[in-house]
């Protein structure tokens, strides 16, 4: 009996017939529907197990940033309604987010967390609460509120972003559609409903994606990728690593052209190919960087040359009780006296000790073992995607030119993996990988699909399935590996939650 090959994601694309993108199915809406039950089902879930678990199991006290007090005193009963519902999403990050939204940056371990996630529930916050009778709703719960409802959205954005993106690169509807059911519930699901910009990043870099991937005229869609991934960098720091999408789009553009060009006017239409390229890379960096620019200049004239003096006293207060350093405190910012100021760099390896080896010790092995599937899999999904080029591309020039190559997908992946390993906290490289990377969801679906009928699972037949019937036909399917991921996925959904909800060690 001949054992059946398993093929990669990518090998996928030749032999799968486009369907205009799955243009058929979005003109009578299916396909967008059935995806939107899914992720909204998901966020359903994950909001009942949150409020379960915040319900019966007590709030560890944990060694983590202490905003101002609430007035529980003056509070109504619709802020005591939203604790009970909501308050397992204000957690570990989600104070550091819902304080800045409040406050704004007023303490320097503030300065580890971006600034568009905060603004924006501080902003949207102030729209809809302008209507709301006074005394209804304390300002927390208000954010709390607009971050919850901002997150279920944008987490369906990105679900949405991430079908089409992977549409665009597989051609794929079936994978398309298993990997939308991944992403429903997958092992950081927590971090997609609670106060944390992971939701907004995932959006912003899939979009990023999607319009320089899907784009047919390369200068339209790489500009506007750079914009997308400007506001991502000003979400999350890891950010900066999506211009190298937008290089080697530029790169394989090059090339392009070089291995297309009649030999006659080969050395004029590289030379002209060149000067377009470096400009719209200058371009592209401009954008990316000069907003992020920006915040940093406004954040060290915030700190280094302005004093506390203007900020209320509660803040004031709990700064004096908790230790925390101050805008104006330049005996305690180093970072103010350095030639090129870089607080970011700075706040990390002093307050979350990120530095090489810096979390290697013998009681953090725990959060290497949680963060261990994800970066098996990572590993497991770049090999598979470097040996599948071997067959997929049969010359150097023709990976060189290509704009839909995965390779800077590998070498996101390959980093981000490494540099969790070896620099920061690992255990937040489950939420780092599974809100950037779209490797991962690819590879973990060719897997199920190769071991799922067409009878048993078809991307015609999905307005008939639930997303918890998915994962029911995950587990049947041959082998033992998916059983093993759903044990994966709904295990660190269900246990990510209630451990997260109640400032036990998931962050």
């Amino acid at each position: 009996m001949v054992k059946k090959k398993e093929m990669s994601w990518s090998d996928r694309r030749p032999l799968q017939k486009a369907a205009s993108d799955g243009a058929a199915d979005e003109a009578n809406g299916t396909t967008l529907r059935w995806t939107i039950r899914m992720l909204l089902s998901s966020r359903l879930f994950v909001l009942v197990v949150q409020a379960a678990s915040n319900l019966l199991i007590p709030d560890h006290d944990a060694d983590a940033f202490k905003s101002v007090p609430s007035a529980t005193r003056g509070g109504s009963a619709i802020d005591g309604l939203v604790e009970r519902t909501l308050g397992g999403f204000a957690r570990w990050d989600a104070v550091h987010f819902l304080h800045i939204a409040q406050y704004g940056y007023t303490y320097e371990n503030n300065l580890a967390f971006a600034p568009l996630f905060p603004f924006l529930l501080r902003y949207t916050t102030a729209l809809w609460m302008a209507v709301v009778p006074p005394g209804w709703l304390q300002q927390r719960s208000a954010l709390l509120i607009t971050a919850y409802v901002i997150n279920v959205a944008l987490f369906c954005a990105a679900g949405v972003l991430l079908h089409r993106l992977t549409l665009v690169m597989t051609k794929d509807k079936r994978l398309s559609a298993v990997v939308v059911a991944l992403f429903a519930l997958n092992p950081a699901s927590i971090f997609f409903s609670a106060a944390y910009s992971e939701g907004l990043f995932s959006c912003l870099t899939w979009l990023g994606l999607y319009l320089l991937y899907s784009d047919s005229t390369p200068p339209k869609g790489t500009i506007e990728a750079a914009f997308c991934f400007a506001l991502a960098l000003l979400t999350r720091s890891n950010g900066l690593l999506n211009c190298g999408f937008i290089a080697c789009a530029l790169i394989a553009q090059l090339f392009r052209a070089i291995t297309t060009t009649r030999t006659n006017l080969k050395r004029f239409a590289v030379l002209s190919e060149f000067v377009r390229v470096s400009a719209f890379a200058f371009l592209t960096a401009f954008v990316v960087l000069l907003p992020c620019f920006y915040y940093m200049h406004s954040m060290y004239k915030e700190f280094c040359v302005r004093s506390s003096a203007s900020m209320t006293r509660e803040v004031q207060l709990l700064a004096e009780v908790q230790n925390y350093v101050m805008p104006g405190q330049l005996d305690r910012l180093s970072w103010c006296n350095s030639a090129l100021p870089n607080f970011y760099s700075a706040v990390q390896s002093k307050y979350w000790n990120v530095r090489l080896f810096g979390y290697w010790m013998l009681r953090k092995v725990p959060c290497f073992l949680l963060a261990s599937p994800v970066l098996v899999i990572a590993s497991l999904a770049s090999v598979k995607t470097i040996t599948s080029w071997l067959s997929k591309y049969p010359s150097i020039s023709l990976f060189l030119s290509d704009r839909r190559s995965t390779f800077p997908l590998v070498v996101h992946i390959v980093f981000m993996a490494t540099f969790s390993l070896f620099f920061i906290n690992v255990e937040v490289v489950t939420r780092l990988l599974f809100s950037s990377s779209p490797l991962l969801y690819w590879y973990i679906a060719s897997i199920l699909c190769d071991r799922l009928t067409m009878e048993q699972f078809s991307a015609e037949s999905l307005q008939e399935y639930s997303l918890f019937r998915i994962y029911r036909l995950f587990w049947s399917a041959r082998g033992a590996v998916p059983k093993l991921i759903v044990l994966y996925f709904l295990g660190y959904t269900v246990l990510g939650t209630c451990l997260h909800a109640n400032f036990l060690p998931w962050t």
